[in-house]
């Protein structure tokens, strides 16, 4: 194999490529990995073609399988390449979402009925993207009771089921999280 690299020449990374794509062929691709077990060459090359792949950007799409979904701890998130974002639940609706800045780019997106998958998948983040995710929350919840009170006020009516109770509760399961993370 060694004279034939130093006969090609010029073309040696084509020959390199062939024959990662014959090896790769060779190798039965695995769907589950056991604890201990080796990464096949096949799993390396999916995840530097992950990264040298420049049109496929998303947060933590290190993760994703070859359909772009991110699963944890039974939560599926989305990658979405086209617009640098990972998603949960349905995003086609902006006023129902909330939409967070990450700290390595890109942006994490769910919708507001997901709040309770995002909190039991919160261990996937970095610390710094769980306190922007928080911060979020908190905001959003924030800024939907300020809404309320000025309906509440301007309509003369007292509004009976305001959501910030629950979305309070769901800020406090989060902060349990970080901090049970943290310890």
């Amino acid at each position: 194999m060694v004279e034939r690299l130093q006969n090609i020449g010029i073309d040696r990374n084509r020959y390199f490529s062939q024959m990662a794509g014959d090896y790769k062929a060779e190798v039965k691709p695995e769907n589950k990995w056991e604890v201990g077990e080796q990464k096949t060459f096949n799993g390396v090359a999916e995840a530097m073609q992950k990264l040298l792949d420049k049109g496929n950007r998303a947060p933590y799409s290190l993760m994703a399988d070859e359909r772009g979904i991110v699963m944890y701890k039974g939560v599926e998130f989305r990658c979405d390449y086209e617009n640098n974002r990972l998603c949960l639940g349905d995003v086609s609706n902006p006023k129902n979402c909330i939409t967070v800045g990450l700290e390595k780019g890109g942006c994490l997106v769910f919708n507001r009925n997901n709040t309770d998958d995002l909190v039991r998948a919160i261990g996937m983040f970095s610390p710094e993207d769980v306190n922007r995710i928080m911060r979020a929350i908190a905001e959003d919840a924030k800024i939907r009771q300020i809404k309320l009170q000025i309906e509440d006020e301007t309509s003369g009516m007292e509004v009976l089921d305001k959501p910030e109770d629950g979305e309070k509760e769901v800020v406090d399961k989060v902060k349990g999280v970080s901090e049970e993370m943290a310890d």
